[in-house]
């Protein structure tokens, strides 16, 4: 998941209430609010759910709605430094993979796919959803919004064929059944600024 997602860029908007979205942006879009280079973004949705949840800005769902426990190491960027350019330099691989190893100790927890349908009205608008997967060392391929429409939750994405914005037809759940790599999905509730 790219720092700068979708779903993201419309948390920091809404964050940004009252104060600028450059700043709001990169207080959750690194590790503790703090850049100290490429390491310190929070690449991988879990670790930024994790992160903003500490912050105080989100409240992981997961569990809540019957996530079980993943079993996936995270590794994809220390394990395919050749697809990040900004990896190629063996230190930043190093920094990367600690990240990862404490991202393992955390654990984080996904609503499988065949539960999702059941789940649905339990979901709000606005609710971040990662869409968990199954290529090795990621946690999340995909991030999206969720919508309440008509008589269902629909997912509101923007995937790169389309190269905008959508809503996806049917509900989530037919969404993730169409998607044969997905597994399941991770909730974050945005919480309110404080002041609203």
């Amino acid at each position: 998941m790219s720092p700068d997602s979708f779903p993201q860029q419309a948390f920091a908007r809404r964050r940004s209430l009252g104060g600028t979205c450059g700043t709001v942006r990169a207080n959750w879009r690194a590790w503790q609010g703090r850049f100290a280079g490429y390491p310190s973004r929070l690449h991988y949705f879990t670790d930024w759910v994790h992160n903003n949840v500490r912050k105080g800005v989100l409240k992981d769902m997961t569990v809540e709605l019957g996530g079980v426990a993943a079993t996936v190491p995270v590794d994809f960027m220390s394990t395919h430094p050749e697809s990040y350019v900004r990896l190629s330099n063996p230190e930043t691989v190093r920094a990367i993979r600690s990240v990862e190893e404490s991202m393992k100790k955390q654990g984080y927890a996904v609503v499988p796919k065949e539960r999702v349908k059941g789940i649905l009205e339990l979901l709000r608008n606005g609710d971040i959803v990662g869409t968990a997967t199954t290529i090795a060392g990621m946690d999340v391929s995909h991030t999206g919004i969720a919508v309440q429409s008509k008589s269902t939750v629909q997912f509101l994405h923007a995937p790169l064929s389309r190269g905008s914005v959508c809503l996806a037809e049917g509900s989530l759940g037919e969404y993730l059944a169409a998607h044969k790599s997905m597994t399941g999905i991770v909730v974050a509730r945005p919480l309110e600024p404080a002041g609203t």
